[in-house]
C-alpha cells in the first residue's frame, strides 16, 4: 500500500483506527477540552509527498470544518473528527478517537503560513528512525505503536517530526 493511500485511509477513518502504521493509545491521552483551533475552516488542496521529496496535488480536495474546538475533515463521503493540541517546537498533535472502542490515533502537524504540513506518524518509520527504542513503554505489534502516556506521546511525536519527512501539505484554496 502506498504511503499516500495509507494516510488517506487513516484520515478518512476507513477501517477505523486499526490500520497498519498507526500511532495509537487505548484511550485518549490528551484532553479534548483543551484543544486549540489554529486551522482555518475551508477547502484545502492535498499535496502528497512523492518519492523524490517534492509534493504533488492529490485528485480530491478536502474540506475542513470547525465546530467548537473539534475539526471535521471531509473528503468525498468520508468524514473524520479530530482535535489539535499544542506540542513543543510549534508542532500540533492531531487526535481522533473511535467512538465505539475509545482507541485513539495521532498524527503531527505544523502550520507553515496558512498551509498545513502533515506527518502521518507511521510506526515502521519510527522504528527505522530509532525513535521507538528511545521510549521503552511503547508497545509495537509489527503494524502499530501503542503509546502508554501523554508525556511519551508528545516526546515521541516531536522526535518523529524531527526525523521523518512530512507526508502531506494542505494548501488553502480561496482563503
Amino acid at each position: 500500500m502506498r504511503l499516500a493511500s495509507l494516510v488517506r485511509a487513516v484520515l478518512a477513518g476507513v477501517a477505523g483506527l486499526l490500520l497498519c502504521g498507526c500511532i495509537l493509545s487505548p484511550e485518549p491521552l490528551l484532553d479534548a477540552a483543551s484543544a486549540v483551533t489554529p486551522l482555518s475552516a475551508g477547502t484545502y488542496q492535498a499535496m502528497a509527498r512523492q518519492d523524490d521529496g517534492t509534493f504533488a496535488p492529490e485528485e480530491d480536495n478536502v474540506q475542513i470544518e470547525l465546530n467548537g474546538n473539534v475539526y471535521t475533515m471531509i473528503e468525498g463521503e468520508d468524514r473524520l473528527d479530530f482535535t489539535l493540541h499544542e506540542a513543543p517546537g510549534g508542532l500540533l498533535i492531531g487526535m481522533t478517537t473511535d467512538k465505539d472502542t475509545s482507541e485513539t490515533g495521532y498524527a503531527v502537524l505544523r502550520l507553515d503560513g496558512k498551509e498545513i504540513v502533515f506527518w502521518a506518524a507511521v510506526c515502521e518509520v519510527a522504528e527505522d528512525g530509532g525513535i521507538v527504542e528511545k521510549y521503552p513503554g511503547i508497545e509495537t505489534d509489527g503494524l502499530s505503536c501503542t503509546i502508554p502516556d501523554r508525556d511519551t506521546l508528545v516526546a515521541f511525536l516531536s522526535d518523529y517530526a524531527a526525523v521523518a519527512q512530512a507526508d502531506f501539505r494542505y494548501v488553502p484554496l480561496g482563503q
